[in-house]
């Protein structure tokens, strides 16, 4: 649900005087999103296969389909509050809200309304403790007894309803200058307290145990804010044309195989540098 649940690719581009047009249409971003896509389904889809092979797995890096939408959301949607306030003036938390409510809201609600007519019918069980994580988007941080398949894919549209609660908030209140400075703090935080955490458990034993790490959104937060400094970075033109400047075909090349091998092959911090290389 969350892979869908994100803005069209129809995101206005950067102009050579740092301006952005409505009307032009980034068809990379729709490559993107088909990588993260079609990432997740293979990972799913060989899910058995890796049960009898264990080896096959690679040490179970699926989720990095997910790191690769994260990172889209991100930098679709600040794009998109970018150029509201550049052309208006100001960003409408009204009108982001709703429109969110209504592209995610009716598929969401009719999902679970037609699993709750299921569930009472006899014709499927459902843990009354899934059902209401779902409803109240709390699903990534229910515990393990109360899991079920049926709503599993609900724990990423869960991150990503947190993510668009906080972040347009934030970029109201503190300003685009001042967000795309502390960003970077934010990344750093995020990824000591994921460190700190998987060495200490320490939000199992003071709020709540059998969570599944991965899902949590305080773990995952940082992958969609790097597609919001990306957003960030290019709307200052001086940095956007320092960027278009390096990279090239060979740059390009040297990250992609540098984001094979921290996938692949575990690296100290290896999270951050698989979402740096994302993102």
């Amino acid at each position: 649900m969350g892979l869908y649940a994100v803005n069209d690719a129809r995101t206005p581009a950067p102009c050579a005087d740092g301006r952005q047009s409505s009307s032009t249409y980034i068809a990379t971003l729709d490559g993107w999103r088909a990588i993260a896509i079609l990432g997740v389904i293979f990972h799913h889809a060989t899910l058995p296969l890796i049960a009898s092979h264990p080896w096959l797995s690679f040490g179970d890096h699926g989720a990095a389909g997910v790191d690769v939408f994260f990172a889209l959301s991100g930098f679709l949607i600040c794009s998109r509050l970018l150029l509201e306030q550049r052309q208006s003036g100001r960003i409408s938390l009204g009108a982001f809200y709703a429109r969110r409510a209504f592209r995610i809201l009716p598929p969401y609600l009719t999902y679970l309304g037609t699993l709750a007519l299921v569930s009472a019918a006899g014709l499927a069980s459902l843990h009354l403790y899934d059902w209401l994580s779902c409803l109240t988007f709390t699903r990534n941080y229910l515990q393990d007894p109360f899991w079920s398949w049926k709503t599993g894919h609900f724990w990423s549209l869960s991150v990503e309803e947190h993510f668009y609660l906080l972040f347009p908030a934030a970029l109201v209140a503190m300003g685009w200058q001042r967000m795309r400075r502390w960003l970077p703090v934010f990344l750093v935080a995020a990824t000591v307290w994921r460190m700190v955490d998987f060495r200490f458990h320490w939000f199992d034993r003071m709020v709540l145990s059998q969570v599944p790490y991965l899902y949590r959104s305080d773990l995952r937060l940082d992958g969609i804010a790097l597609g919001c400094l990306g957003a960030l970075l290019i709307a200052t033109p001086e940095i956007r044309e320092a960027i278009r400047r390096r990279i090239n075909a060979g740059v390009l090349v040297g990250l992609a195989a540098a984001l094979l091998v921290v996938t692949l092959v575990p690296v100290p911090m290896g999270a951050l540098w698989q979402r740096l290389l994302i993102g």
